[in-house]
């Protein structure tokens, strides 16, 4: 016998929200320096910088520990906030095809550890709204 749908299920679909990605690096002077954040990852197909990419809210979900009947929030338990290739989990999941860079040395992006700054520098993270037709800032 096939369980009833949940809450989740029978709702309409929506189309998530779109955005691009920007980073702010504080510099040894204290000011602000904005790039995109593919200025700090690699493309592991072409060993440089992707394109402007896209991210889609795709908001994770909740889930209950079937022995302490704790419900949580699962983006919170994976600490999967912005995904580089699908991740059911994130919250931002990329919307292009990079690939996955466990299946081979030629696929997915990976962070350019030339261009990332050092652990436990002030960084801030700002998300653009996008059209969905053009990929382009609203």
């Amino acid at each position: 016998m096939m369980a009833p749908p949940t809450q989740a299920a029978s709702r309409p679909a929506v189309e998530p929200s779109l955005v691009t990605i920007d980073v702010d690096l504080k510099t040894e002077d204290g000011s602000w320096q904005r790039r995109p954040v593919e200025s700090l990852l690699i493309d592991r197909r072409t060993g440089r910088p992707p394109p402007r990419m896209v991210w889609a809210f795709t908001g994770s979900f909740f889930h209950r520990d079937r022995k302490t009947g704790v419900e949580f929030f699962v983006a919170d338990m994976e600490r999967s906030v912005i995904a580089m290739w699908y991740d059911p989990t994130a919250m931002l999941n990329i919307t292009q095809d990079v690939g996955n860079p466990y299946r081979g040395n030629a696929s997915g992006l990976a962070v350019d550890p030339a261009k990332v700054p050092k652990r436990g520098s002030q960084v801030r993270l700002i998300l653009h709204r996008t059209s969905p037709r053009t990929g382009s800032a609203e």
